[in-house]
């Protein structure tokens, strides 16, 4: 009698997308490289934040794994992104590790026994660590099924973030390369010169390349043309308290970049002074700061967090409601990576860049640090200039930002959401208004002070408005002009429209601004510079006024069942016990999908998605207790 021993056949992408990682189907361009990868080519993958690049080399890696053909190395810039990426895919129940300096040598010891012994799905460490010749003897004994390079834009000279460390990486993969391993390499920001550069450096073979659609669909992306560290403190405040972010423990999260290490901590203080559980990110602190700054602010513990560029790379908090960039970055790609931080759960979240001419100055001064060729500033230069651009833009931002990345004939329609497509009247007055600030300072000559009487008109004029208007709007309406702003916004009908024709529009922004320096005047609204009397009282704004509530009407009035509260609360002392974050236990939207359909057994766990068996088999007995409870 025969027994039938056959080897059970290897599980296809689809299974190990469906059965680890929980999901039903791949997106479109998620499927195209797994495709690729499972048949041995090399691949760029371009995809915004939030697009699912993990999945992308994932799912092949335990597939290639699971079939005998040994691991996956993944470089990776940081510490903190190896850890969060590698805690994930152990509590999907994937044999993942990483290598790295902050590991003890015993611990090292023991990642390396099994990376050599092919009990490792996936294997992360840095340029650094795959360089050293220890590892390099490692790489020539055991095989290497896949080669994948996160944040690949580092490794090109022209990328926002270049790090000099990355140009070992061709080299160091040497020996996995010979003996025929594809290799991926993944980014969210990349032009088409960086990714031309990064396919020369990591000497790609042939690769196909997959760009994403750059667009991000829930982020609302505005910008505001402040000088004042002050006025921008003071918006960002408006813009928290709008996500109920100033006490601890909120549902949502907001960040706040900053130029500089001092931008950082003035920032920090301030809006603690004020009451906002906020923490702070520097490369100046100690490495135990910097952790337990990034533990509160996944916890929840402070739910604000004020940073430098330092933290970006590995910012994987779905919640994040609230991007601000309290000063400029140097660079479109820069920004977009960074604001990308937001809304990646999908739900509606805001970008705002706050831009003023000292924010160049200063990273033109951050450009021309250390050791930079000619042929580096100059691109650098011109990436700021680019971010300038943006800055002045009068169409639609994110049409801007798809263009800049996928190419000037990249097809896209308005967003409808950001402050170009909302508010398009107002971002003219407020770049107007600029460029009359600009001429007057750079053209003293055609500012003439004005005497007490004319200061009067001017206050006259402001005390008969209905509403609060720009400066620029009220000096063209005292000129006597007929522009559309001065129409739309009634000033026609104004008693000293045309009274100081015989003044130039910069003479009387230069007096609306003395008025506003001696307390005659105030700014009034937290998005645009409009100008009201002081002590008189401003009518109801209209909703779509810049003080009305802008918070996204999808989030606004759906409350918390009893049940999502209880399962909110069990995933927070959950992550607290493992050391993990609160989205590694459980994805904000599959708690959502747990508290709607109230499951009852295994079997109905395993048919919400974003619980993959792993999940299930982990937690799926304390859930249905939850549920049971409800």
């Amino acid at each position: 009698m025969s027994v039938d021993v056959t080897t059970p056949l290897p599980p296809t992408p689809d299974e190990v997308l469906r059965g680890v990682f929980g999901f039903s189907a791949f997106r479109p361009l998620q499927r195209a490289a797994v495709d690729h990868c499972c048949a041995g080519r090399d691949v760029v993958v371009l995809m915004p934040t939030g697009g699912g690049k993990s999945l992308c080399f994932q799912v092949p890696a335990v597939v290639a794994a699971r079939a005998g053909r040994g691991p996956t190395v993944v470089i990776s810039p940081l510490i903190s992104l190896m850890k969060d990426q590698v805690d994930a895919l152990l509590g999907k129940g994937v044999r993942a590790a990483m290598l790295n300096s902050s590991m003890d040598e015993l611990e090292q010891m023991r990642v390396e026994a099994n990376f050599l012994t092919q009990r490792l799905d996936l294997l992360y460490l840095s340029p650094e660590r795959l360089a050293a010749p220890s590892f390099q003897r490692m790489l020539q004994k055991t095989p290497v099924a896949l080669a994948v390079v996160d944040e690949a834009h580092c490794v090109s000279q022209w990328g926002h973030d270049f790090r000099p460390e990355y140009l070992t990486i061709a080299n160091g993969l040497h020996a996995v390369r010979e003996r025929g391993a594809p290799m991926m390499a993944l980014t969210a920001s990349a032009t088409h010169d960086v990714v031309t550069d990064l396919v020369q450096r990591l000497r790609l073979r042939a690769p196909t390349v997959l760009r994403g659609g750059f667009e991000r669909p829930n982020l609302s992306f505005q910008v505001l043309h402040r000088s004042k560290d002050a006025e921008r403190l003071e918006h960002a405040l408006t813009v928290l308290e709008r996500w109920g972010l100033r006490g601890a423990h909120s549902p949502h999260r907001a960040i706040l970049y900053a130029a500089t290490r001092q931008k950082v901590e003035d920032a920090a203080e301030h809006l603690s002074s004020r009451g906002v559980a906020v923490g702070a990110y520097h490369a100046g602190l100690s490495d135990a700061a910097r952790e337990r700054a990034q533990r509160d602010f996944a916890l929840g513990r402070r739910p604000v967090l004020v940073a430098t560029n330092a933290f970006g790379m590995g910012v994987d908090q779905p919640n994040v409601r609230a991007v601000i960039h309290l000063q400029a970055p140097g660079s479109l790609e820069a920004y977009y990576q960074e604001a990308g931080r937001a809304g990646r759960d999908g739900e509606p979240a805001e970008c705002l860049l706050f831009y003023g001419p000292g924010d160049v100055r200063t990273q033109q001064a951050l450009h021309r640090k250390g050791k930079v060729t000619r042929n580096q500033l100059d691109h650098k230069d011109a990436s700021l200039q680019v971010l300038v651009d943006y800055a002045h833009a009068q169409d639609c931002r994110q049409v801007f930002m798809v263009r800049h990345f996928a190419g000037a004939d990249a097809f896209t329609s308005p967003c409808g959401r950001c402050d170009v497509c909302t508010r398009p009247h107002d971002v003219r007055a407020m770049l107007e208004e600029g460029e009359a600030r600009k001429r007057a300072k750079a053209s003293p000559a055609n500012v003439t002070p004005l005497p007490d009487q004319e200061l009067a008109v001017v206050l006259g004029a402001a005390h008969a408005l209905r509403k609060p208007v720009g400066k620029l709007t009220l000096a063209k309406a005292l000129r006597g002009s007929n522009a559309a702003d001065v129409r739309r916004k009634g000033l026609l009908k104004l008693p000293q429209h045309g009274a100081l024709a015989h003044h130039s529009e910069d003479s009387l922004v230069v007096a609306i601004e003395r008025l506003l320096a001696s307390g005659k005047l105030v700014r009034k609204g937290v998005k645009y510079p409009t100008v009201w009397p002081a002590n008189k009282a401003v009518r109801g704004a209209r909703e779509d006024s810049p003080d009305a509530d802008t918070t996204p009407r999808r989030r606004r009035g759906r409350g918390v069942s009893p049940l999502h509260a209880t399962l909110l609360r069990w995933r927070q002392q959950t992550a607290r016990r493992l050391k993990w974050k609160p989205y590694m236990v459980m994805p904000n939207a599959t708690l959502q999908a747990i508290a709607d359909e109230k499951p009852q057994s295994l079997e109905t766990l395993l048919c919400i998605r974003g619980l993959g068996p792993a999940r299930v088999e982990r937690f799926g007995e304390e859930l249905l207790r939850l549920t049971r409870g409800h």
